[in-house]
């Protein structure tokens, strides 16, 4: 999920490096092994570079192939036939276990305190902030609600939250979660 800041520092650098001029493409390429969604930064280029002189520019990724793994366990060839053999370490644990537990803990409490909570995870420029703010202000007179945002970077949605008279904690998340 850590495409919307990706996509933020593409768009400043394009504009650090065309100082000011209109730019009608961006060509990007994202390895298939980066852990980036291509599609996920394609979502919202267009709403992303709004109002700066990448509006309207197309924005072009390719996305080369990885490394072939072939049948032989522990074997890879490169698309240009080198023959690589990668360190494996095996892993036999529930990365998550300690999460549940944690989540569990937090439900329990929440609970006890009659308090809901809801969580909303998805892809960037989805709604997950838009939508409950512009309903939770409707239902300003009703309802006591706040947010608990994660960003990986920004506080970007705790200010719009907040702009909006809710309360809200931000967590900068860093590189784990989005």
């Amino acid at each position: 999920m850590h495409e919307l800041s990706i996509r933020q520092s593409l768009i400043d650098a394009v504009l650090d490096r065309t100082g000011g001029q209109a730019v009608t493409g961006v060509s990007l390429r994202i390895g298939s092994l980066s852990g980036v969604l291509p599609d996920a930064l394609r979502l919202c280029f267009d709403v992303a570079s709004a109002g700066t002189t990448l509006a309207g520019a197309r924005l072009r990724i390719e996305e080369p192939q990885a490394h072939e793994h072939s049948r032989e366990p522990g074997h890879t060839r490169t698309p240009d036939g080198h023959a690589h053999t990668p360190e494996l370490i095996p892993l036999e644990q529930n990365l998550l276990a300690k999460n549940g537990l944690l989540a569990e803990r937090n439900r329990g409490w929440l609970a006890g305190r009659n308090v809901r909570a809801l969580n909303t995870m998805n892809s960037p420029c989805f709604g997950k902030t838009t939508l409950p703010v512009l309903r939770l202000t409707e239902l300003v007179d009703r309802l006591q609600a706040g947010f608990i945002e994660g960003d990986q970077e920004t506080s970007l949605d705790a200010d719009r939250i907040r702009k909006a008279g809710r309360p809200v904690v931000q967590i900068n998340t860093g590189a784990g979660a989005g």
